[in-house]
């Protein structure tokens, strides 16, 4: 029972930062790129205390949660063609 609301709590989690990710709104702020990272550092930290109780969460987030918070927002800075 415990990882089934510890799962919950990690997609609601991720979601939150999908959304945050694809808000036009918040993508206008100078420090837009600095707010995906700090999000994307608390999911994880958050992530990371669910994979040590749950192997299905620890597998969840090697393929699907891990691969998508690098899709928003990454560890290094990359030039953009429209920026």
């Amino acid at each position: 029972m415990i990882s089934v609301i510890s799962m919950q709590l990690a997609l609601e989690e991720v979601a939150s930062f999908v959304q945050l990710a694809e808000d036009k709104q918040m993508s206008q702020r100078y420090d837009f790129s600095q707010l995906k990272e700090q999000k994307r550092e608390e999911v994880e930290q958050m992530l990371q205390t669910f994979v040590k109780s749950s192997d299905v969460i620890k597998e969840a987030y090697r393929i699907v949660f891990r691969p998508l918070l690098n899709s928003y927002s990454r560890d290094a800075v990359q030039a953009g063609a429209g920026r």
